[in-house]
């Protein structure tokens, strides 16, 4: 083994390896949400879209009918 470690020092890099990895999940967790957000927000602009153009349409309509 070409590094002489003593218990102590196991100790902490078993530590510092262990806090890496939880910052690193959270961190991808984050971006996971952020990314699913910007997905619905998509969504929802897609549906709004298409409300308008129903809204336009159903208003031309009424226009064109006799009264």
């Amino acid at each position: 083994m070409p590094f002489n470690l003593g218990p102590m020092e196991l100790v902490l890099l078993l530590l510092s390896l262990g806090f890496g990895t939880m910052v690193a999940l959270f961190v991808g967790r984050r971006l996971l949400s952020g990314s699913r957000k910007t997905e619905r927000l998509e969504d929802l602009k897609d549906k709004v879209e298409l409300l308008e153009y129903q809204l336009e349409d159903e208003r031309q309509r009424r226009e064109r009918l006799p009264e």
